[in-house]
């Protein structure tokens, strides 16, 4: 899962189920690329200790005159509580979302929209000067922060790589 499995299982569902140009959309972040919407992933596991999804629920929906895979609306409902310390379950985020995943005509995922039900989703109704600030925030914010986590997981990995090969 992205929000629960390890930096390669993000890996592998990006690369499985995401097209290359796919799109990820929430309230903080927007950015357009399954490289920089996996490390978006990627760097929740930096930021929390664990993640687990509860409550969910599956829902497609076929848009007014829709007939094709290209045309279907994947919504997922659920509930994720991010650990921020593995010491205490006490410190725990708990984000109330709707995931709605729109599909490519070939199945993969083209966009990724975040819906949280917390105050956070009221930025979507900004005025619209303060709107298009925030979608600008987000671009730049979203791009930064995945552009971070790639530098940041190749440095790991160059440190890593002398201890991994003496074992």
């Amino acid at each position: 899962s992205l929000y629960t499995g390890s930096r390669a299982d993000v890996a592998a569902v990006a690369a499985a189920r995401y097209a290359e140009a796919a799109v990820f959309d929430d309230p903080l972040v927007r950015v357009a690329g399954r490289r920089l919407l996996e490390a978006q992933f990627v760097a929740l596991k930096g930021m929390f200790a664990s993640a687990e999804c509860r409550d969910v629920r599956v829902s497609v929906a076929h848009p007014q005159g829709g007939h094709g895979v290209g045309e279907n609306v994947v919504s997922i409902d659920f509930t994720v509580f991010y650990r921020v310390s593995r010491f205490s379950s006490a410190l725990t985020i708990q984000i109330r979302q709707t995931t709605h995943l729109q599909l490519a005509p070939n199945g993969l995922v083209e966009v990724h929209r975040d819906e949280w039900h917390n105050p956070m989703r009221h930025l979507a109704e900004l005025p619209a000067p303060l709107r298009r600030a925030h979608g600008t925030w987000r671009r730049l914010f979203g791009v930064a922060t995945s552009l971070l986590t790639i530098g940041a997981a190749a440095l790991l990995e160059r440190a890593l790589a002398p201890a991994l090969s003496v074992s």
